[in-house]
């Protein structure tokens, strides 16, 4: 009887993701390999080079990878949930990249080689392009757009994908199919290859579509893409419910104004009126003379149109610091103009 000798694969050569034995392993074959494919063909591009991947993945008969890596998952059903492919890297990955922090509620890092360009006659678009096509205009272009809109707050972001206003239907040819998945705790979907993801910020504020727009023989920008939509956050809104308000009270005066600032700028006008009527009702001698209290109250309501009740919360902070001009001029506006038109904090 003969002895078996098990033997590393060749250098660079292709094994399914579960044929390693750890994620390390993995990594460290995934890089091996693409080294390797790049010495064989300097000028192959990085759709290429992840068309050749999942043909070897498909005819290998792979399962899908356990170290949550890019690998395709052939298997998935249009529209059902799948976690987005992953970009994994060493400890270091990432250490420059750069951080975008949007007024609305997100923000996401991306690498040095990218900038990000906005335009005030087209406020509601980023354009995210590598410096070079930022700086020679003739280059063929390579993006990642994010559009931002106000979504119908009822709407899911699969349901905005499927709906006549999304495009997606007409272009399927080009993004295959779509699957549902989350991203930060918000629902999303994505599709084939991760290319094109609608969601929606906290409490449907906003609907986020990102997508590429890519010029013939040009390629798109893959890890790039990967590395926004991985990290993109959301804004946590603090919402003061019935069943925290007793805890609410209980932080020190500075926090809860904190709060009831983050919940104004996020457009939670009634979150912050519920939790300062709370206040007056339950924790009268903690509030009472908590001017910043009743400023953030009477804003909120200012926000609602209900004039009334802001300039009584005014008054009360304007008969013990008269000398205040924020709350005079409030409440000027409130005598000579009414609530018609809500403050601005988009500047702010």
């Amino acid at each position: 009887m003969g002895f078996i000798i098990w033997t590393e694969p060749p250098y660079g050569s292709f094994r399914c993701p579960n044929d390693y034995r750890t994620a390390e392993e993995y990594l460290d074959g995934l890089a091996k390999w693409a080294s390797v494919e790049l010495k064989k063909s300097p000028d192959i591009t990085q759709e290429e080079m992840l068309a050749k991947r999942e043909s070897l993945f498909i005819g290998h008969e792979c399962e899908v990878s356990r170290w949550g890596g890019s690998d395709i998952n052939t298997d998935a059903k249009n529209g059902t949930y799948q976690e987005m492919p992953s970009i994994l890297q060493s400890a270091d990955y990432g250490k420059d990249f750069k951080m975008y922090e949007s007024d609305l509620g997100f923000s996401f890092k991306y690498p040095p080689h990218l900038v990000i360009r906005t335009f005030p006659d087209d406020p509601s678009h980023l354009y995210i392009v590598p410096s070079s096509r930022a700086k020679d205009s003739k280059e063929p272009l390579t993006s990642i757009i994010i559009s931002v809109s106000d979504p119908d707050p009822e709407e899911t972001p699969e349901e905005w994908l499927l709906g006549p206003n999304s495009g997606y239907t007409e272009s399927l040819d080009r993004y295959g199919n779509y699957y549902k998945t989350s991203i930060d705790g918000q629902n999303a979907v994505y599709t084939d290859g991760g290319m094109w993801v609608v969601v929606n910020t906290r409490n449907n504020k906003y609907r986020l579509s990102i997508a590429d727009l890519t010029e013939k023989d040009t390629s798109p920008l893959f890890t790039e893409m990967g590395i926004v939509i991985e990290s993109l956050t959301f804004k946590k809104i603090p919402v003061v419910s019935n069943e925290v308000v007793s805890e609410f009270y209980g932080l020190p005066a500075e926090k809860r104004n904190q709060m009831l600032v983050e919940m104004i700028y996020a457009g939670e006008y009634k979150a912050v009126v519920n939790a300062t009527n709370d206040g007056i009702e339950k924790y009268r001698d903690l509030v009472w003379e908590d001017l910043d209290f009743w400023i953030h109250r009477g804003v909120a309501l200012f926000q609602l149109g209900n004039c009334a009740e802001s300039g009584a919360a005014f008054y009360h902070v304007a008969v013990r610091v008269p000398e205040d001009k924020m709350v005079s001029s409030m409440m000027a506006k409130i005598t000579n103009e009414g609530c018609k038109t809500p403050l601005d904090f988009s500047q702010q």
